[in-house]
Parts: C-alpha cells; structure tokens; sequence
C-alpha cells in the first residue's frame, strides 16, 4: 500500500474560483544507496516524471518522462511506493492547482540504454540534469532552500519544492517538517 501524503501551501484563496486538477506520475530511481534525481539551475532535486497524457497509461508516461528527462530508454516501472495531493494558488488570480501525483519505483540496469535527453523549453531554462544522490543528503539540500526562500521564491523557482521534499522525507523516514511548516 503506497504511503499517502497530501500538501498544500502558499496562501490558498478560502474559496477559489477555478481549480485546475491534474495528474502527474514519478518515478523513485534507486542503484544501490543512491537515488536519480533531476537538479535545477536554482539546487533543487525533484523526480523525474510529469503530467499523463490523454490514452496514456501511467506505466508509459513514466517510461516516457524518464527517456525524456533522463535518457534512460529501458526503465522498468514498479510498484506504487507514494502518492501525493497538492494544492497550491495557481498563478491567475483565485485559481488553485490541484495535483495528484503517483510516485512509483522504477529500475534501471547497471549500464542503462542511454539516449540524449529531449527536455521540452521550460525544463531547459531550468537546466534540469540527471543526478545520482542518497536520499538523505537530497532532503537535506532541498530543506535548505525550502526553509530559505520566500513563498514568491519558491513559487518563481520551484513551486514542486514542498511536495518532493516530503517525498524525501517519507522515503527516508524523517518526519521533522521543515522549518516553514513548524
């Protein structure tokens, strides 16, 4: 049974006039003690995955989003291991978003089928990469800056940062909320 978790920050409007759902898979990329993680020009690590396409099952759009972000062209998709409700304001005005994002463990061989990445323009500008790091120390680098930036900076440079740090901290068994949230 997948862990659940639900977040939501950043000054939600008490009664928004539009709420836009989506629905997102992710994928948890472990090779020994170390997890494959995409960092950001801005430091922060997230998991590779995104949004399902329409006719798409979640097992493809994983498999895609991981050739996509990572260039691993033959991961294996596994069980669920967490899933997790966000809601945080949207960028229009009394709009919130509303995603449900499904996390699940996928595996990669020891010398995986590698392809260049294809990161669409906004992964780009982030300058997203592929990372080997333990769990641990990507908690601890996504806490820090977590705890260190605004809400309009974490909303301008990460808006993900709070759910993937509460990933982290699931994966690895560390319940200490972030500063911001004490």
């Amino acid at each position: 049974m997948p862990i659940e978790l639900d977040v939501e920050y950043g000054g939600m409007p008490a009664t928004p006039d539009v709420v836009i759902s989506r629905y997102a898979v992710r994928a948890v990329i472990v090779r020994g003690s170390q997890l494959l993680v995409l960092s950001s020009r801005h430091g922060d690590l997230k998991f590779p995955g995104g949004g399902v396409e329409p006719g798409e099952t979640p097992e493809a759009a994983l498999t895609r989003e991981i050739a996509e972000e990572c260039g691993i062209v033959r991961a294996r998709i596994g069980e669920q291991v967490v899933r997790v409700v966000e809601r945080r304001p949207a960028q229009a005005p009394s709009t919130v978003l509303a995603m449900t994002s499904d996390y699940f463990r996928a595996f990669v061989d020891d010398a995986p089928h590698t392809v260049a990445t294809t990161l669409d323009a906004y992964e780009r500008d982030l300058a997203l990469t592929p990372t080997w790091i333990d769990a641990p120390s990507a908690l601890r680098v996504n806490r820090t800056l977590l705890d260190g930036w605004s809400d309009d900076e974490l909303a301008d440079r990460a808006p993900w940062l709070p759910r993937e740090t509460r990933v982290l901290a699931a994966l690895v068994g560390d319940d200490t909320p972030p500063v911001r949230w004490r």
